[in-house]
């Protein structure tokens, strides 16, 4: 029966309407005499009875349109719950065919998988969430813009960080998962260096760049690397060249591609 699967949403929402419309025509029948049932006659609508057909009426409509689905249902399977043990847990709570609360229970049940799946397909709620995601990606789009163009280089560096390490690092590793990268190969790779080591690196940068730079001119640089130093960590990128001579091998049409690729994918983290 797989080939009903792909029908899950649109069978819900026939579920949802059908339970809803006959359960709201027992608040109708309170209400409103349609259809008539004779032990309904003069009914107060402040009774006990009178306010369960009130949320008969209007939980039955609401959940027919689909609108606020989910705490609706869950409103209305305690309905039925409290009405099963009120009116049918005698003579046996456990025999629903012999007390009558058949119905009761059914709707209770119902309603409870109705609150915990949604309205289904055919839902008032859908077009709500469709605006609301509409509005979110617009937001997104719009906040994605004016960090663009607010970045900034921030080169007045200190060890004061707003957040803890353990932090810094879970956003490093999420940007580095889901950063795309050519044929998904994710050959990026970082260390994260803190305090000891985060000196330690500048260290060695700063004997690496004496070696090369005349020492008459090397002022600017070390002015620089002072800067970097004052820093709270160092992130360092790198290429994983197994990865890459992996695909190299495996796709040898675009073998040599895959370096410039992997640069590319380095490049936007």
């Amino acid at each position: 029966m797989n080939f009903l699967t792909r029908f899950q949403p649109m069978l819900l929402s026939i579920l949802r309407i059908a339970t809803a419309y006959m359960f709201m025509l027992h608040g109708t029948a309170k209400l409103f005499a349609l259809p008539y049932i004779e032990r309904f006659d003069g009914l107060q609508i402040f009774s006990i009875y009178g306010l369960a057909g009130i949320l008969e009426f209007v939980g039955g409509i609401l959940l027919l349109l689909g609108l606020f689905t989910r705490p609706v249902a869950f409103i209305l399977s305690g309905q039925m719950a409290v009405a099963y043990f009120m009116a049918h847990a005698e003579p046996n709570v456990l025999l629903p065919l012999l007390n009558g609360g058949e119905a009761a229970a059914l709707f209770s049940f119902i309603f409870i998988y109705i609150a915990a799946a949604g309205g289904g397909a055919w839902a008032v709620d859908n077009q709500f969430k469709n605006l609301i995601d509409i509005k979110g990606m617009k937001m997104a789009y719009q906040d994605l813009q004016q960090a663009a163009e607010t970045r900034r280089s921030i080169y007045g560096l200190n060890k004061n960080l707003p957040i803890s390490n353990d932090e810094i690092k879970q956003i490093i590793e999420h940007a580095v998962l889901h950063t795309p990268s050519s044929f998904n190969s994710q050959s990026t790779r970082v260390v994260v260096l803190f305090g000891v080591e985060h000196e330690k690196v500048r260290g060695f940068i700063e004997d690496a760049l004496r070696q090369i730079i005349p020492a008459e001119k090397f002022a600017p640089t070390e002015q620089k690397l002072s800067g970097f130093k004052a820093g709270a960590a160092t992130v360092l990128f790198f290429e994983d060249q197994t990865v890459v001579k992996g695909l190299q091998e495996q796709f040898p049409s675009y073998a040599e591609n895959f370096p410039i690729w992997a640069e590319h994918t380095n490049a936007i983290h």
